[in-house]
């Protein structure tokens, strides 16, 4: 085979993309001026620079912070997906306030190339779902990775706080 056709070859589903997801931004700063009692939401985006369609995961250290609306998907040949993020409440944290701000945390997103028969024949209802069997029945080494950060900044004027919740 002629390097020119190795170049077009259309990828099988599960195979290693060309190139890694595009995310912007790749980081965010959280800032609440309640420290935190509510949740605070947000968004961002992953773009697909290959010239196929691609599967992707969005995965962190803890399965439930933060929360991520469509944490699998299929995204069209050099097409975009709008990702919302959603810090909850600090009540739902699953650590203390000091323990969670002022950290440098990561998200890290898994892509593996797919075929064009198989992004056109899934409906938009399904698609979550047939990226996450394809995760589940490919190997992690087929897979491109690349990485989100986020900071949740803690408020100056927390001493108070501390001392209010540390009383009750």
């Amino acid at each position: 085979m002629s390097s020119s056709s190795m170049e077009t070859a259309i990828p099988r589903s599960g195979e290693m993309p060309d190139s890694e997801l595009r995310i912007t931004p790749r980081w965010m700063i959280f800032r609440s001026m309640n420290a935190f009692q509510q949740p605070v939401l947000s968004c961002f985006e992953l773009e697909n620079v290959d010239p196929f369609p691609i599967a992707f995961v969005i995965k962190g250290k803890d399965r439930h912070f933060p929360i991520v609306k469509h944490a699998h998907g299929l995204i069209a040949e050099k097409g975009k997906m709008k990702i919302e993020m959603l810090i909850p409440s600090r009540v739902e944290w699953p650590e203390d306030l000091h323990e969670m701000t002022n950290k440098r945390f990561r998200l890290v997103v898994s892509n593996l190339a797919i075929s064009q028969s198989l992004y056109n024949t899934t409906p938009d209802s399904e698609r979550s779902l047939v990226a996450r069997e394809i995760f589940q029945r490919t190997a992690p080494l087929t897979r491109m990775y690349t990485k989100m950060s986020y900071v949740l900044i803690r408020p100056l004027d927390l001493s108070d706080e501390t001392q209010k919740l540390n009383a009750q």
